[in-house]
């Protein structure tokens, strides 16, 4: 079983930076918060519009913590695409955040129509944090299946 919450579940050609790109699917906000390193390699999310990309409905405490832990990745995180596609031979679920400010909803949703199971949350970007419980549910009733 795989699980995808709030992620991308790509098919063949596809990346990060380009997911179903004939779909005209509004940008977020996650685009201008990008900042590159001087070599242009290293990519970050700019810590003051970290929070409400990706953790708006946390609490303030919560939301702090998480911003302080975010860390750069290298570019080819946006780039690469994968060799092998799971979810055509493994069933999957995909859990649309339908308040997310960094994937947008819509983007999920398409997304989503790959998976085997689709639902659909309340809710920001990152719900291991905001819904922790509903989440650990969630991944010990796919491991029971």
């Amino acid at each position: 079983q795989l699980f995808y919450l709030a992620a991308f579940q790509l098919a063949e050609g596809e990346s990060v930076g380009r997911t179903l790109p004939d779909l005209d699917i509004p940008p977020t906000g996650l685009g201008e918060a990008l900042r590159f390193s001087a070599d242009g390699q290293q990519v970050s999310v700019d810590p003051a519009l970290a929070t409400g990309l990706f953790y708006a409905d946390a609490p303030a405490v919560a939301a702090a913590a998480a911003v302080a832990r975010l860390r750069p990745v290298h570019r080819s995180v946006f780039r690469g695409v994968p060799a092998t596609i799971g979810w055509r031979a493994t069933p999957s679920t995909y859990v649309v955040c339908a308040d997310d400010r960094a994937v947008h909803p819509d983007l999920q949703r398409a997304m989503a129509q790959r998976a085997t199971t689709r639902l659909e949350w309340p809710g920001g970007h990152s719900p291991a944090l905001t819904r922790p419980g509903e989440v650990a549910t969630l991944i010990t009733e796919l491991a029971a299946r």
